[in-house]
């Protein structure tokens, strides 16, 4: 099959193209940066004849035209990260116009399926114990989080019209061979490392759900099947607890790392002030009230069809965070002395 792949140069686009490569499709990336896509898929020995730089802009329709034409399916994994107030307007034409110009020109020129990455924050806070597919979208509060909301709306609307559109939702995504740690921006995998880095980690109530790229990758091409008509996948992977997440760093790096104890209640607070400040002055915070939300309430993800109709199981969390740290050291985001026990091979577990 022929596939369509946006944000081919980010953590889940890279690995999904060499996850498609490997299981004998072609790939067009639609890239901005046609060096910085082989850059990215050097690490992977993915067989760049396979692959085709397709130089473009998701918010150009005549570029986007243009990219979908000879293509069987799509799957879009662009997006833009960032929670500065002052990028909130790329933030919007990104991750919405972007998503509404790549799904729905697809979907018109007859691609099947039309693969959406979506996101947990698209449906947080679930109304129940577990988030399902079927659980509305929410209305969240932080800029980053309500560009995901509402590029959702745009994919439910057209899944409701009967669109071949497959929507995906990851939880917090990592991995190894991961690009975007040189940009700068604080994501999940920057925490990870500035707990290790630091020695503390903060413990609240409640835990988060960490979807390895590499799982994610697995179902992405698993749900690339044609004449099923449109349908929704939670996946998240392991739930951990945050002093289940504790301990495990702990484990992986061998080092007795400090916990830093805030309850939920006061964790919720603090957010409740991050948006005020933002609101007030128009300052980036680290943590605003959808973080804050995300630690204190976040769920597992569902991920029964999943594994009933592709039979994939994520790996375990140990598994998943010891590949992560260990490719850190490789990167020189940690020192030897961060991680010990991975950094000397006769201690490190098994």
């Amino acid at each position: 099959m022929r596939v369509l792949v946006t944000g081919a140069t980010g953590l889940v686009g890279c690995h999904a193209v060499a996850r498609l490569v490997a299981e004998g499709h072609t790939v067009r990336a639609l890239v901005r940066d046609e060096p910085k896509l082989e850059r990215v898929l050097e690490p992977f020995g993915v067989d760049l004849g396979r692959v085709e730089a397709f130089r473009g802009d998701i918010l150009e329709r005549a570029s986007v035209d243009a990219a979908v034409r000879d293509c069987e399916a799509a799957l879009h994994c662009a997006g833009f990260y960032s929670h500065e107030p002052r990028l909130q307007d790329e933030l919007q034409r990104t991750n919405v116009v972007g998503a509404e110009n790549i799904l729905s020109r697809a979907v018109e020129a007859g691609l099947d399926p039309v693969v959406h990455v979506s996101s947990m924050l698209a449906l947080l806070p679930s109304p129940g114990p577990i988030m399902r597919a079927e659980d509305p979208v929410a209305t969240p509060q932080s800029i980053y989080a309500r560009t995901k909301a509402d590029a959702e709306r745009v994919a439910r609307r057209l899944q409701d019209r009967g669109a071949p559109l497959v929507t995906v939702y990851p939880a917090s995504v990592q991995g190894p061979h991961d690009p975007t740690v040189v940009t700068g921006v604080r994501t999940g995998p920057h925490t990870i490392a500035n707990h290790v880095r630091t020695g503390r980690v903060l413990v609240t109530q409640g835990g988060l759900a960490y979807t390895d790229v590499r799982d994610l990758a697995r179902v992405l091409e698993s749900v690339l099947r044609p004449g099923l008509g449109p349908r929704r996948y939670p996946f998240g992977g392991p739930f951990l607890t945050h002093a289940e997440y504790h301990a495990l760093l702990c484990e992986i790096t061998g080092r007795p790392l400090k916990a830093d104890r805030i309850p939920a209640s006061v964790l919720r607070l603090l957010g409740w002030v991050g948006d005020l400040r933002q609101r007030l002055f128009g300052t980036w915070v680290e943590l605003d009230g959808d973080a804050a939300l995300v630690f204190t309430r976040s769920v597992p993800l569902d991920d029964t069809r999943v594994r009933n109709e592709f039979g994939i199981e994520p790996m375990s969390a140990h598994d998943s965070f010891r590949d992560l740290l260990r490719w850190m050291l490789e990167a020189g985001m940690l020192e030897a002395d961060h991680a010990p026990r991975l950094a000397n091979p006769a201690t490190s577990p098994s």
